[in-house]
């Protein structure tokens, strides 16, 4: 972490106009009486978001908010909609036990809940696991010349022997005989 007087967006004054005590913040653009000691930031948030952001940019991680850390993956996913019972198509995202952020062209409200179905590959095959989900929260989402909509997804309900195959997803756990053979590395 960053010591007393570390602060990587201080400035010091090189102005004879400007007091020794004022020197500049990159963060916000204008004076700062801080002179570099983080015990007097002023956008203390600011900072940190803009640290987190540095860390990404250099290969590092920043630290996981939510309260489940999610899988990064790339899976085929199926799914119908409360609003018509056609099957759709979309790509999961990431995953967790509590949840899931999807990636499709539908345009579908907040709120709105789904009966999902992912696929994951299990041995020469595909296995899957079905659980209902709610969309918690969503956006637009481009990609080249893709365009389409992410979703949050929060699972509302989920069979036991289907939460066992989600649970075997995330762990990476070995799903034939062969003990070499697993999804993750």
């Amino acid at each position: 972490m960053l010591t007393e007087k570390g602060c990587p967006v201080y400035r010091k004054p090189k102005s004879l106009y400007m007091s020794e005590r004022i020197g500049y913040c990159d963060l916000d653009c204008h004076c700062s009486g801080c002179e570099g000691d983080l015990r007097y930031c002023g956008n203390k948030d600011g900072l940190k978001n803009y640290l987190n952001e540095q860390r990404r940019k250099q290969g590092g991680t920043a630290p996981e908010k939510r309260r489940v850390a999610r899988l990064d993956v790339d899976l085929p996913l199926e799914y119908e909609s409360e609003l018509d019972s056609v099957n759709s198509g979309a790509i999961t995202i990431n995953l967790s036990p509590k949840g899931l952020l999807i990636r499709c062209i539908k345009d579908m409200p907040v709120k709105t809940k789904l009966k999902v179905k992912v696929l994951y590959p299990e041995e020469f095959s595909f296995n899957n696991f079905e659980a209902m989900a709610e969309i918690v929260w969503k956006g637009e989402h481009l990609q080249g010349e893709w365009s389409g909509y992410q979703y949050g997804l929060r699972l509302t309900q989920i069979r036991e022997e289907d939460l066992q195959k989600l649970m075997i997803v995330l762990m990476g756990i070995p799903l034939g005989n062969d003990d070499s053979t697993k999804i993750f590395d």
